[in-house]
């Protein structure tokens, strides 16, 4: 399937699950519905330009919180569903220095019922692009990262950075009103910048630990690298920085969805000029997932197909879909988030944002160009664990982002086949082929020094 088809297809059913606006969507409510059929018309259809599918966008864009999930969906908030899996769970609300009022969710030990009061080493997880804290839970509680760590006698902590569904606060904007462009005027380098920053701080402070140690997947590697090269001061606070599937390097990137995007990359910059951010509704998917693909474990049948085929994995269980799309995407995407990862695509290099004029860059960064982070500048020591088959963070990206880090301790290759981008987090195979070495790697770092 061609890649703009792909993003056709998934932009299509998203807009089908709240307005039927296409006319290929049809009757989308009915658990009878054919829905390889509709990929069907959707593969057999012409391309259409960006700007149309776009258009179509913005039927989403009221949509909001007042809107229900089917009955039978998942826990979607997510201190429930860690509640409901047998685990203690806190909510804690920190402030950024400008102004971003974020949620992160601590899991402080495991199910166990302990009473007593040690002190756990603190573990602070990052998540990757639209995703949130729920994504590190999606497994259950044997196989996720998040309560095999608890488990594993360490303080979980989890962030939700700027734009997702439970970190849209400000002290002076509003998201969704007044304030709306200068709330989502920011990109990943903020995220590192500011959300991390206050994030290990306030976790710090907590604990009364020095320092803490540090998972990134993908967007939380980038944010990781960004602050600890523009705020070396915060080497010193890491216990070892563990890179998952790390993203800070994306020309030649071989995922259709990012590759059909970039090559739209003007009329995305366009539109970005009236739009700061876009609405994701994952109401069309989640019915799939719960009238198809619900329980069925090991297989995957033609009405799951659809869903996989964005994923780009043939690991994920189809009766983990479900409660992957009751929180994926989470919140909204910011157009500025969204400009500068089609320009690391485009141009490569790992830089900051370019304004594309000459003058605003001047006034931002003192030069007509964009600067590169200084990876020469981040000491905390690195472990990196990535794939062979992943087709964001490619291979070579990856030796490439090694070459420039000073302090890599480990590299890790998953050792699966066709391992995807997403199978960090969502693969059946994860915990065997991924968790138990990076747990491992931890406790060398906590427990063998």
């Amino acid at each position: 399937m061609q890649g703009g088809k792909v993003v056709f297809v998934f932009l299509s059913l998203v807009l089908c699950g709240v307005h039927g606006t296409l006319h290929e969507c049809g009757e989308f409510n009915t658990q009878r519905t054919k829905f390889e059929d509709y990929f069907n018309v959707f593969e057999n259809s012409n391309n259409q330009n960006i700007n149309e599918v776009f258009k179509l966008m913005e039927n989403i864009s009221n949509y909001n919180a007042k809107h229900t999930f089917l009955s039978d969906a998942p826990i979607k908030y997510v201190p429930d569903r860690i509640k409901a899996e047998g685990y203690p769970v806190e909510v804690h609300e920190i402030f950024t220095d400008d102004g971003y009022i974020l949620e992160m969710h601590r899991i402080p030990h495991g199910n166990l019922a302990q009473t007593d009061q040690t002190r756990r080493p603190p573990v602070l997880l990052v998540h990757a692009f639209l995703q949130s804290s729920s994504d590190w839970t999606i497994l259950g509680a044997k196989n996720s990262l998040a309560y095999l760590l608890a488990d594993t006698n360490y303080d979980c902590w989890m962030l939700n950075v700027r734009g997702t569904e439970v970190s849209q606060r400000h002290t002076r904007y509003n998201p969704n009103g007044r304030g709306e462009k200068e709330y989502w005027n920011f990109s990943w380098h903020e995220m590192g910048m500011y959300d991390v920053a206050a994030a290990i701080d306030y976790i710090l402070n907590e604990t009364k630990f020095e320092k803490l140690n540090y998972i990134g997947y993908s967007q939380g590697s980038i944010a990781f690298l960004i602050l600890t090269s523009m705020k070396p001061e915060y080497n010193n606070k890491i216990i070892e920085g563990n890179l998952v599937a790390p993203a800070s390097y994306l020309k030649g990137t071989t995922n259709l969805f990012y590759q059909s995007f970039a090559k739209s990359y003007r009329s995305i910059k366009l539109m970005a000029r009236f739009k700061h951010k876009l609405i994701f509704n994952n109401e069309a998917f989640l019915k799939i997932g719960l009238t198809a693909c619900k329980n069925i474990v090991n297989s995957t049948p033609k009405q799951c197909m659809l869903i996989l085929n964005v994923l780009n994995s043939n690991q994920v269980n189809c009766s983990t879909l479900p409660l992957i799309l009751v929180g994926t995407p989470s919140g909204a995407l910011s157009m500025r988030l969204s400009l500068h990862y089609l320009q690391s695509i485009r141009n490569g290099g790992f830089r900051q944002f370019d304004y594309e004029n000459k003058r605003m860059n001047e006034k931002v960064y003192g030069r007509d160009t964009p600067p590169e982070y200084d990876l020469a500048k981040i000491t905390a020591p690195i472990n990196i664990f990535h794939s062979k088959d992943d087709d964001t963070s490619i291979y070579s990206n990856v030796i490439q982002l090694q070459s420039q880090l000073p302090n890599v301790k480990s590299r890790y290759v998953v050792p699966i086949v066709d391992f995807g981008h997403v199978d960090f987090l969502y693969s059946r195979y994860a915990r065997n082929g991924l968790y138990n070495k990076l747990i491992s790697t931890i406790n060398k770092a906590n427990w063998n020094n």
